[in-house]
């Protein structure tokens, strides 16, 4: 839940224009809002609203958009943040160019929302800052510019916005709008994580992991992932469960990496699928399975993942968790080699060789379907 009173109170236009007795209710309502009584805080802010208070009506737009007391409205809620952000509220500007961005409450517009994150950004408002940096990278409703987005993200982050901080980092990393700077990334990154962003712990954990931009420590790679993997975050999960099956950083330990494979699996953390069916075909940390193998392995060729694709075609060839089937197993195969995926050409190859043309069309169509699904 965000609390709002912390960013309301000091933005505050009201002055002694406003009676006493407003002002307690504006207080009443704030309060009853934070203890979580919204029925009490929208009725005791909804006549502070219509008086004018700017903090007030934002307040009444968050409880319309989240139905927070009253029916959730995104049309009321973009209603309520226009009358707070004509009058210059920054959070209600950032988050009237949000609705834009989403076209909840009103006509998607990017350029609408670049306009109320511009306004705000120009304020010094952070996460406007961040958003508006968001809009360059993906050329939404400005023309694409990376190294505008890595001012305004830098903006943003020396206001210590740990998002930002973790971007300014990933555009470090990628090389985009600046030159690749590994070690500048782990610079940003860390700023992040000390904040306990589990995204900048997870990255940061990453650059231990291969040695880039800092010293090869698989002990400190296992120790950021764990923090970002306590605080849910499937990849941090997943990497400290292939530490703990590799003895990397940690002592070897095949349970502990199943535990966080599953985290990452349930989550719906491809990867992590895939590396928990591969414990469960080995039979390492859990009782060997193929059927519990298959499904796993299903999951993830289901999102994309080329090497799960490929996995399931080798067990459907074999006949380990489901029956023996070369008209699956070409698919699958055909699949993966379709994403590139080393091997999978010429083992789909090999498997036409045994179809015959009735069988071999089939497997082409299911695999055609399939790519049309996705």
């Amino acid at each position: 839940m965000k609390t709002l009173k912390k960013f309301l109170l000091p933005l505050s236009l009201v002055t002694s224009l406003y009676a006493s007795a407003a002002l307690a209710d504006f207080d009443r309502g704030a309060n009853a809002f934070e203890n979580g009584d919204y029925t009490t805080a929208f009725n005791e802010l909804w006549p502070d609203a219509n008086r004018g208070d700017v903090r007030a009506q934002v307040y009444i737009g968050y409880m319309f958009e989240y139905g927070h007391g009253v029916g959730q409205n995104y049309t009321e809620a973009a209603r309520w943040y226009l009358r707070a952000a004509n009058q210059g509220n920054v959070l209600a500007q950032n988050w009237l160019g949000t609705l834009y961005l989403s076209g909840q409450g009103v006509t998607l517009d990017y350029t609408e929302a670049v306009r109320w994150y511009k306004t705000a950004a120009d304020q010094g408002f952070a996460d406007s800052q961040a958003n508006l940096a968001f809009m360059y990278i993906n050329g939404y409703g400005v023309i694409q510019n990376y190294v505008e987005a890595m001012r305004l993200y830098k903006q943003a982050a020396d206001q210590g916005l740990a998002s930002a901080q973790f971007d300014v980092g990933v555009m470090y990393e990628a090389g985009e709008g600046v030159a690749v700077n590994y070690a500048e990334a782990a610079r940003w990154y860390r700023m992040a994580a000390n904040q306990g962003y589990a995204n900048g712990q997870h990255a940061l954990g990453k650059l231990y992991d291969v040695g880039s931009g800092v010293i090869q420590d698989y002990a400190e790679a296992a120790r950021l992932y764990r923090l970002a993997a306590q605080e849910g975050h499937a990849s941090a999960q997943t990497n400290l469960g292939f530490l703990y099956s590799e003895g990397l950083g940690v002592s070897q330990d095949y349970f502990e990496a199943v535990r966080w494979y599953q985290k990452a699996a349930d989550s719906g953390n491809a990867t992590g699928q895939a590396n928990l069916a591969l414990m469960y075909v080995d039979g390492t940390g859990v009782a060997q399975d193929y059927g519990k193998a298959m499904t796993w392995y299903m999951l993830a060729a289901e999102q994309g993942l080329a090497r799960a694709q490929f996995d399931v075609a080798v067990m459907y060839e074999n006949g380990e968790g489901r029956p023996v089937d070369l008209v699956q197993t070409h698919m699958w195969y055909n699949i993966a080699a379709s994403n590139g995926y080393a091997g999978a050409l010429e083992a789909r190859n090999k498997v036409a060789e045994s179809l015959t043309p009735e069988e071999l069309n089939r497997a082409q169509a299911l695999a055609q379907a399939w790519v049309d699904r996705h």
